[in-house]
């Protein structure tokens, strides 16, 4: 490998390198919020979304459960293959299972 294509192997580890470390600093600096793109107007933006993912435990390998909150309302969901089971606490205090849904039904539903 002659000299000339030596240094111009290292100059571009040493420029991505360096864009690296500006990017790390910048996300450091700023934070990762200001890299997000701007919604349009009356988009659901990151604040003003209706559905999170409050916690999700793993039971095993295939089944999980998950607490979801939808506007003010929370719901557990287990997660077994292909069915989803939403378990609600009713007014009375009562624990039921709500619904039984196949995740390839609601998919296309």
């Amino acid at each position: 490998m002659d000299p000339i294509a030596l240094l111009r192997s290292l100059g571009a580890l040493a420029l991505v390198l360096g864009l690296l470390a500006a990017g790390a600093w910048g996300v450091r600096r700023y934070g990762a919020g200001a890299l997000r793109l701007a919604l349009p107007r009356g988009a659901a933006g990151a604040d003003e979304r209706r559905l999170h993912v409050v916690e999700r435990l793993a039971l095993d390998q295939r089944r999980a459960l998950l607490l979801v909150r939808h506007d003010s309302r929370e719901h557990l969901i287990f997660l077994s293959g292909d069915q989803a089971l939403r378990l609600d606490t009713d007014p009375s205090g009562e624990r039921r299972v709500a619904s039984v849904v196949r995740v390839e039904e609601a998919a296309h539903a």
